[in-house]
């Protein structure tokens, strides 16, 4: 037994590491998603920000001189599974620090993971080793988000089973791992280690790179939120192309080690370019001028794919990337101060871009970052993608003149990676590629059920996820047309989930997200069991948060609705409920619904009375307090201007604990 694992020592460290990775991904996603729940309870900044200190707890293992010893380093990797196992048991406050305590560990467990290596004919290959395992860990992530509809099956429910059972192997596989790379290892001083300075560069880029990768790629869902493109094609193309790559890797592996310095710029420069332009070419440019609104997003262009298409099939260069840090940071061998340092500074800098990614999306909420993140959303990323490339413009090739041509042990098992990259990368697309079709609608309605709903991003009005009993809530009201509100999708503050896609899965509806959330906007959604034909995004003008409008028409039998769905800003601005009006001036048959931010005795309210009637009032015209809302109170509402023959048949208010806001239904007949 011992004689085989020490044969296979890269092959248990390539599946250990895929678990490990995953799981701090998972940790990270948690523990930030959680942060923002709090948020959510007010404008202010929650006290329980404070936990973000977690990043900084590295620092303090800069007393170090030498390595943890083997049972110190197994007790931090057993206590990270652990945590992991048990996460999906916490509560939001819960949550927000046991995973944040995780991702602190997990950042002393890898330097010190890194010090047990120190045998330099295996650089390479732990190198290799270590970037299939992040490569596989991204791989798990988009599958278990592609069954789970938007959201990581191994975190919910009846699912969790896949969680336990991963953190069950990952412990087994941290014990015999830990054991055998300590007693292989020597701990002899080597003068070519590398400087502080250069350590720390590589720490920071590292973990750089699991930033970037955490953005984006662990959930393909993000950038098609970006452009609007189709979820599935993304997720397939992504998958295909890490295939393609984890198989040149695996089986022409000299191929990427002959990659020249400059060549590895370049394509870091071409994938920079490529990640940038995809952001920019798909931001709306907001005009400062109020007579500018409202306006039409642009259509889909060509060069927008082109650009998105570009950056997912560049987007390799990241695992290669990881791997010649890897390669240089164990086989260079910096001191244990040294390591320590740069994956510190590497967490502070993941903390400050975590910072610099939420700050896009609280607009003027917070003095000095709201104004100058706002609409900079593309600039989080551009510095992400340069600071990853960053050491190979500073620190020479191979290691400052360590020969390439080294010879490098190979495992026999070295084939199944690429084997194991290439089964992960086939059931995505399998997963992917089968979408239930939307079972069709009635032909001949005579009715329709209309739902308005503030889902306040997933979360009930205690703040813990809630997402699931408002699907539950949804399915029981069973609308025909859902209009969401506070719907952000595929965002690092929501844990990169989806909720329309949740939705529209588990309603088996029709679905359109109309700002692309590169936009920043508060997130608004359409969903229909009728097709929906010429759906358009309008943009109104803001002072502050950016605001929008969806419009569609669905056709119901021989009836054609125009159907808008909006969230105005808190306090509801009046020039934005004008520019909704100016959408809707000239149409027929108008369905305006939303989260709008304005009571009954506004101004606003009243030039909407005046062109449309108040659903509401047209079948409880006395108020009717019996529904559990004060009716002058009321900001989700639901305006019609329809044509003869189609009247309100019955309008109800649905508080309840699924979401701060209540649902709104109205059933129109004809």
């Amino acid at each position: 037994m011992e004689k085989y694992l020490s044969k296979n020592v890269g092959t248990i460290q390539f599946f250990l590491f895929s678990i490990l990775w995953l799981f701090f991904f998972q940790l990270v996603s948690e523990f930030v998603e959680a942060i923002y729940a709090f948020g959510l309870m007010g404008t202010g900044i929650p006290v329980e920000i404070a936990f973000v200190g977690y990043f900084l707890l590295p620092f303090l293992f800069l007393i170090l001189k030498r390595p943890l010893g083997r049972w110190a380093l197994l007790l931090i990797g057993e206590a990270i599974v652990i945590i992991r196992a048990g996460l999906p048991l916490l509560n939001t406050r819960g949550r927000l620090m046991v995973a944040g305590l995780g991702v602190f560990l997990f950042f002393v467990f890898i330097p010190s993971f890194f010090l047990q290596v120190k045998d330099k004919k295996t650089g390479s290959e732990y190198a290799k080793t270590f970037s299939a395992s992040l490569m596989a860990s991204v791989l798990l992530s988009v599958l278990f988000r592609s069954l789970g509809a938007g959201y990581d099956i191994s975190l919910q429910g009846g699912s969790q089973w896949i969680g336990l059972s991963l953190a069950l192997i990952g412990g087994l596989l941290l014990f015999v791992t830990v054991k055998e790379t300590n007693e292989a290892t020597s701990q002899e001083e080597d003068e070519s280690a590398l400087s502080l300075g250069k350590t720390i560069l590589l720490g920071i880029a590292l973990i750089g790179s699991l930033l970037l990768l955490s953005f984006a790629f662990t959930a393909p869902y993000v950038m098609a939120r970006w452009t609007g493109e189709n979820h599935e094609r993304i997720i397939i193309f992504q998958a295909l192309v890490f295939a393609l790559f984890a198989l040149v890797a695996g089986f022409r592996s000299q191929w990427i080690k002959n990659i020249k310095q400059w060549g590895l710029l370049l394509w870091n420069a071409l994938f920079t370019v490529a990640l940038t332009a995809t952001m920019l070419l798909n931001q709306e440019m907001f005009s400062k001028n109020e007579n500018a609104y409202p306006f039409t997003a642009r259509p889909q262009s060509s060069l927008q794919a082109i650009a998105l298409y570009a950056m997912i099939l560049l987007s390799p260069v990241l695992f290669v990337n990881v791997m010649r840090m890897v390669k240089t940071l164990s086989t260079r061998r910096p001191t244990p101060r040294a390591l320590m340092a740069g994956v510190s500074f590497g967490s502070l800098y993941f903390l400050i871009m975590v910072l610099a990614h939420a700050f896009t999306s609280v607009y003027d909420y917070m003095p000095v970052v709201g104004p100058f993140f706002r609409d900079k959303y593309w600039l989080i990323h551009l510095v992400a993608a340069l600071v990853v490339a960053l050491p190979f413009m500073l620190i020479k090739e191979n290691g400052e003149g360590e020969s390439e041509k080294q010879e490098v042990l190979e495992e026999p098992g070295n084939s199944l990676r690429p084997l194991v990259l290439l089964a992960l990368s086939l059931a995505i697309v399998v997963t992917a590629a089968l979408v239930p079709p939307i079972k069709a609608a009635p032909p001949s309605a005579r009715s329709l059920n209309i739902l308005t709903y503030n889902i306040q991003h997933g979360y009930n009005d205690a703040g813990e996820k809630g997402f699931k009993e408002q699907l539950e809530r949804i399915r029981e009201l069973d609308p025909d047309i859902l209009g969401l509100q506070e719907s952000d999708v595929a965002k690092m503050g929501t844990g990169n989930a989806d909720l329309v896609k949740y939705f529209a899965s588990g309603l088996n509806m029709h679905a359109y997200y109309g700002p692309k959330t590169v936009n920043g906007t508060f997130g608004i959604a359409l969903l229909s069991k009728y097709p929906i034909e010429d759906a358009k995004t309008h943009y109104m003008y803001s002072i502050g948060e950016q605001t929008a409008t969806i419009e569609a028409k669905i056709t119901v039998g021989e009836q054609v609705f125009n159907v808008f769905v909006t969230h105005l800003g808190n306090k509801g601005p009046i020039f934005q409920q004008e520019n909704v009006l100016e959408i809707v001036r000239n149409r027929e048959n108008v369905i305006v619904m939303g989260d709008m931010n304005f009571r009954p005795p506004t101004e606003q309210y009243r030039i909407t009375t005046a062109v449309m009637d108040d659903a509401w009032l047209v079948r409880w015209p006395g108020g009717n307090e019996d529904q559990g809302i004060d009716p002058e109170r009321r900001i989700d509402h639901i305006f019609v201007r329809l044509n003869g023959g189609i009247e309100v048949a019955d309008v109800t208010y649905l508080p309840g604990p699924e979401s701060d806001h209540p649902a709104m239904m109205a059933v129109l007949s004809w």
